[in-house]
């Protein structure tokens, strides 16, 4: 928790180096800040670039980017950066929200 370098990345941060190296945009730096960011749109509206938000608590929240056809891109302390299925039962379990940056 917590990582920014490709050493130890933390979600938030994973996200935020890939607006700034493929969008060319600077966003905030953790999940709550990043969904304060962002315009909601349903899970079925989602566009490649989107981001999905989960909470797996009160206090703990994941963010990925949406890639196509329910997957998304996303940082997992077991696995490092990863791809997974949003129909997946653990994440349809702890989804929260999805949005655009603005």
């Amino acid at each position: 928790w917590g990582g920014t370098t490709k050493k130890g990345i933390d979600c938030s941060a994973f996200i935020q180096k890939i607006y700034n190296s493929v969008y060319n945009m600077d966003i905030p730096r953790t999940c709550r800040e990043q969904y304060k960011k962002c315009i909601k749109i349903s899970k079925d509206s989602l566009d490649i670039g989107d981001l999905v938000f989960f909470k797996m608590g009160k206090d703990k929240w994941h963010v990925g980017i949406y890639l196509i056809e329910k997957q998304f891109a996303h940082v997992s302390v077991s696995q490092g950066v990863t791809i997974s299925s949003l129909d997946g039962n653990y994440w349809k379990k702890y989804y929260f929200s999805s949005g655009k940056i603005s």
